[in-house]
């Protein structure tokens, strides 16, 4: 149900301590969103950015990053109509 109401992705930001736990939480309480967590190296941060900006126009998708990462990134993320 919720899932149709999304109609765009949303972004959480968050400490490094707990982006892992978010993302869990999110896979344990709602498994139709994909999370994806915008941290560690760069091969990992650009494969998330493109799965981001491929499938930005679904709601079912769960961006979680830093402050710092958002600074960092924030170009291409600027670039997503956020739902969130």
């Amino acid at each position: 149900l919720y899932s149709k109401l999304l109609l765009k992705p949303t972004l959480g930001v968050c400490p490094a301590t707990v982006m892992k736990q978010w993302a869990r939480e999110f896979r344990t309480w709602w498994q139709p969103f994909r999370t994806v967590v915008l941290h560690s190296s760069a091969t990992q941060v650009n494969a998330a950015l493109n799965k981001l900006h491929t499938s930005a126009a679904s709601g079912d998708l769960v961006v979680i990053t830093t402050y710092e990462g958002l600074r960092m990134y924030q170009e291409r993320l600027l670039q997503v109509d956020w739902a969130y």
